[in-house]
This record gives C-alpha cells, sequence and structure tokens, in this order.
C-alpha cells in the first residue's frame, strides 16, 4: 500500500500560475479594474455585464458573458483547453453565479409545476453540488484565477456589525487559497487578506490606492511584465487618477523608468497630458 504514495511537492507559492484569489468588497470599490490588471492575459467571465467601459484600456482582456449557468459551465470548458500558466481567468461575480444558479434550479421547480418555483431541501442541496463542481473546475484551471464577489454584513441584535463576509455561498471561499477584502475609507483603498494557505502572500494589509495587481503583488509573486504589460500598467494608473498631483507622481516615476523606450514614454505622457485637461 504504501507503494501508492509519493513525497509531497512543494507548491512553489512564490509564482503566480495556479495562484486563485477571492476579492471582495462593496460596489465602486475597484474590484473589476484590480483584477483585470493582471499582467498576461485576461479571461473575463462577466456575469455583471459591466465590462464595457474598461475596453479602452484594457487591451489584454478576452470576454465572455454567459446569460445562464449552462453558458457558463460551458465558457468553463473552453477556458480549460485554452489557457496558458501565465493567463488569468476573472470570474465577475460569485454573487451573480450562485444567484444564477438559484434562479436556474426555481426555474425547473417551475417547469416541474411547483408553485412558486420555492426551493426545497433537496433542490438545496443539488445547487450545492452544482457549485462545488464549478469552483473546483475554476480554481483546477492551468492559470491564475481571481473571483470575485460583493460583500455583506452580518450583524447582532443592536444592529452593530460583527462580520463582512463575501456575499456568495457559504462554502464557496474555502476553495480559494487567498480570500481578500477590498476597501475604501479616508486613509485610501486598500486590501485586507483574510484567509491565506501556506506561504502565499507576505503581508495581511496592502494599501492599494492608485495601484495595479504588478504594484501590489508584483513581489510577492516574482512578477515579469511584458513592456506591453508595463505600457498599459501606466494607463491604468492614468485612468485612476483623480487629480493633477496624481498625474504628476505618475509623470515623475515615469522619467525614472529605465526599462521602456522613450517613444513608449512618449506615449503614456500624451495620455497623461488628455487627462489633466479633464481634471
Amino acid at each position: 500500500m504504501l507503494d501508492l504514495f509519493s513525497n509531497l511537492q512543494k507548491k512553489d507559492s512564490s509564482k503566480i500560475p495556479n495562484i486563485n484569489m477571492l476579492l471582495f468588497g462593496s460596489y465602486g470599490v475597484g474590484k473589476t479594474v484590480f483584477a483585470l490588471s493582471f499582467p498576461g492575459t485576461v479571461y473575463l467571465i462577466d456575469l455583471e455585464n459591466g465590462s464595457e467601459m474598461y475596453g479602452e484600456v484594457f487591451d489584454n482582456v478576452k470576454v465572455v458573458k454567459p446569460q445562464n449557468f449552462k453558458e457558463l459551465m460551458k465558457a468553463l470548458e473552453v477556458l480549460k483547453g485554452i489557457v496558458k500558466e501565465d493567463d488569468c481567468v476573472v470570474l465577475d461575480s460569485e454573487t451573480v453565479c450562485w444567484d444564477l444558479l438559484q434562479y436556474t434550479r426555481a426555474s425547473h421547480a417551475n417547469k416541474a409545476g411547483i408553485e412558486g418555483g420555492a426551493l426545497n431541501l433537496g433542490d438545496w442541496g443539488t445547487i450545492k453540488r452544482v457549485n462545488k463542481n464549478f469552483q473546483q473546475g475554476l480554481i483546477n484551471l492551468n492559470c491564475a484565477v481571481i473571483a470575485l464577489a460583493q460583500e455583506k454584513e452580518m450583524t447582532d441584535g443592536d444592529g452593530v456589525i460583527r462580520d463582512i463576509s463575501p456575499k456568495c455561498e457559504g462554502s464557496t471561499p474555502h476553495y480559494f487559497d487567498v480570500v481578500a477584502r477590498l476597501s475604501n475609507d479616508d486613509d485610501g483603498r486598500k486590501l485586507e487578506v483574510g484567509k491565506r494557505r501556506g506561504n502565499v502572500l507576505n503581508k495581511d494589509v496592502y494599501d492599494i490606492s492608485g495601484k495595479t495587481f504588478t504594484d501590489v503583488f508584483g513581489e510577492d509573486f516574482e512578477l515579469n511584465p511584458s513592456k506591453e504589460a508595463k505600457v498599459r500598467n501606466y494607463r491604468i494608473k492614468i485612468m485612476y487618477a483623480r487629480s493633477k498631483k496624481d498625474l504628476q507622481d505618475i509623470a515623475d516615476i515615469l522619467k525614472a523608468d529605465e526599462s521602456l523606450k522613450d517613444a513608449d514614454k512618449n506615449k503614456i505622457k500624451e495620455e497623461i497630458k488628455k487627462k489633466a485637461e479633464k481634471l
């Protein structure tokens, strides 16, 4: 029997391939933009139908918009055959995915003549099993996976917030190596790591104000972005900018950047100038 066992292989946690993350937060906190700023090719499963506004900046993103759970599963099967290690799949969002699963099961109940399509215990067991199969298929893709979710607040009888968690099926966070919350307050935007497996990520809290995936996790995952990714990184920063001071900071960083040629720098400078005229 012991011949069936082999030595435990260490997962290379300093590299991005196959890292999977669940990021959650309130509306408008920047979850989608942060996920799409991944330096490689990104395959976006857009269940929230909000991707068009990002097309001008994110030339690395390929998008699919499933209209039902059957199309969602088909998209997952297609991804299994095309993703590469340097790619990333972004699911936006787990919240809508869970709603879609419930709606699909309720629709079957309606077709079966069950008044109101109310879900019974058997239905809930079925959709939880289907969700489990979907989540396992998602995180087992041979690339990075970033799933997004809205957040929900848990309060006590006095209305005091006791916990903030992802708004999705209860067991979903357990499938991911990293679960983190994005928030925005007077001190800026931050990413708080609530769960990690093994030696993944070096901090509990990351400052993500005006920053991209590469800016935040470049050292943790030893990212080596291409020239195209570096140029796009600046374009995303320009998109984030909300003041001329922000743009000046970007210009200063660009000036000191020796990894880009003058032609690329000049194009970025033009974009900084155009954005400054709008502020």
